[in-house]
């Protein structure tokens, strides 16, 4: 049973009663998140369908068996669920960040673990590509992130958990590459990625 329920008037309840009704007239212009546009509509319904007829039948199975079925995964790319922001110019759709919210939310309704390999593919390694790869890079990972390609993401370590300052896997440079040195312990989509991106230190002697 509630405070207010129990009668109680005392002058905090009253002045929490207070803030409420002010934070409800300020929010009531503000348009409320479920008012979706037709496209985002569309999207929604899309991904629950998907997620309701080709995910729901297989989820005990997958939760028995730790495994997550190839065909699902594969669905997944047709669909266009693992590529949600990635430009027209490199096969994908296009779309905004809460487009992508949207496909993990419907997916999440009905299995986590596959909404987790959808969002840690959109939000973690394509995102990464998109804001920090050099056009070269782009122009190589990301029409196979958005086809056929799982990205798996390296930054957690058995000392240092996923404290990326405290990283002690290192970078050293070599001619244009990297040899990559250290070890990485619970790396997300690993078993079923074809692109990692590993989290390393090339210049230790900053200490961060």
């Amino acid at each position: 049973m509630s405070l207010f329920r129990c009668g109680l008037r005392s002058n905090a309840l009253c002045g929490l009663g207070r803030i409420a009704s002010s934070a409800t007239r300020c929010q009531s212009s503000i348009p409320p998140v479920t008012q979706l546009n037709e496209d985002e509509a569309m999207l929604k319904e899309t991904v629950a369908r998907f997620a309701r007829e080709q995910i729901q039948p297989h989820v005990t199975e997958m939760d028995r068996t730790s495994e997550m079925r190839p065909d699902i995964i594969k669905g997944l790319f047709e669909q266009g669920f693992m590529g949600v922001e990635i430009p027209t110019q490199y096969g994908g759709p296009e779309m905004s960040f809460f487009s992508v919210v949207l496909v993990i939310e419907e997916l999440a309704k009905v299995d986590p673990s596959v909404s987790v390999l959808c969002d840690v593919q959109n939000t973690l390694f394509n995102t990464a590509f998109l804001q920090w790869a050099t056009p070269e890079q782009r122009e190589h990972y990301l029409p196979r992130m958005v086809k056929d390609t799982v990205g798996a993401f390296c930054l957690s370590e058995a000392k240092c958990g996923s404290d990326a300052f405290a990283l002690e896997t290192k970078a050293v440079a070599d001619g244009g590459d990297f040899i990559i040195t250290g070890e990485k312990m619970w790396i997300t989509n690993a078993g079923y990625a074809g692109a990692f991106l590993i989290f390393a230190n090339a210049k230790p002697e900053l200490k961060h």
